[in-house]
């Protein structure tokens, strides 16, 4: 179902003091109401005074992706959060949305971006890599993000997106794939922000209709903001999260591949475990102890099952 979707609503607000540029995003997939509910409580305590913007500025941006939202579903024509660039010669609706998104991601210093997820499980966060200087994503903001992300209070972090694509993508060339296997296949909103010079997080909240999903956006931009400096408040000790770094992916090698049963995000697994069955019979086998993430039962051939990932202690304190 089509709509007449031609804008995009962004509602901004600029303390009287320097300070950072934040840019609060809900709604990139059409079907995860999690962000915009967040976002729309945030924008009327701003607008009644119930909060105050100290310092920096605050764009939100409720519903990026109106025609997913419209329809009430992941996309419009295509995955926004997958080859997030502008377009000179527009193809499509996220093509015609990410030349309105990438100029507003230029324009801040840190993007908050709100998820939900379809599977059951606890919110958690994503993350970008240690500071370097490679080529895939290079990054010199990771101190700032590891302490934001820290302060959202989650029980869960992974990081490891992209160099796991890179490997997804050569696996998929080994297979004889031919189509979509350059880098930016892996770029969404919080790569792109990286890319641009800033920071970002993409925050899970939950299942999508999880009634506590609203609340978790909601907490991790307060506990955010506060962190920033932007608004008063006091945060409350929190623990450090557990921490899983995103290191291999499991493709289907046939379309009748399946994983065993479905795998909550970061579910923990031993070395040895059976997680999947092939087509021909022979078993997937977890080859070390650690956890699965971004799991479907089933998939096309040569997409991917699941990623596997090791446990870290980047963010213990």
């Amino acid at each position: 179902m089509q709509s007449n979707i031609t804008s995009i609503e962004t509602v901004s607000f600029y303390g009287l003091h320097k300070g950072p540029r934040l840019i609060v995003t809900g709604s990139v997939h059409g079907n995860e109401p999690a962000g915009p509910l967040a976002i729309a409580r945030l924008v009327e305590e701003f607008r009644s005074g119930k909060r105050q913007l100290l310092r920096g500025q605050v764009t939100f941006v409720p519903v990026v992706n109106a025609l997913a939202r419209h329809n009430n579903t992941r996309i419009g024509d295509r995955n926004l959060n997958r080859n997030l660039a502008e377009s000179a010669i527009p193809q499509d609706n996220e093509d015609r949305v990410a030349n309105v998104l990438c100029p507003l991601f230029r324009g801040a210093d840190v993007l908050i971006d709100l998820h939900s997820f379809n599977s059951q499980g606890h919110a958690f966060a994503l993350i970008g890599p240690h500071d370097n200087d490679d080529d895939l994503e290079p990054f010199k903001h990771a101190k700032e993000e590891e302490k934001l992300v820290k302060s959202f209070g989650l029980p869960m972090v992974a990081y490891g997106w992209l160099p796991a694509h890179e490997k997804a993508l050569e696996m998929k060339r080994q297979a004889g794939v031919t189509e979509d296997l350059a880098s930016l296949h892996g770029v969404g909103t919080t790569e792109y922000m990286r890319f641009s010079g800033g920071y970002a997080i993409t925050v899970e909240c939950g299942q999508h209709l999880d009634p506590q999903g609203p609340q978790v956006g909601y907490d991790c931009v307060v506990n955010g903001m506060m962190t920033l400096g932007m608004i008063e408040g006091t945060q409350p000790k929190v623990p450090a999260p557990r921490t899983l770094e995103i290191c291999d992916p499991i493709l289907s090698q046939h379309p009748d591949d399946r994983l065993v049963k479905h795998f909550t995000a970061g579910e923990a697994v031993k070395a040895g475990e059976i997680i999947g069955k092939r087509a021909d019979g022979s078993d997937i086998i977890m080859p070390y102890d650690g956890a699965i993430i971004f799991a479907s039962l089933s998939a096309d051939l040569h997409e991917e099952l699941c990623f596997l990932c090791k446990e870290s202690d980047r963010l213990e304190d």
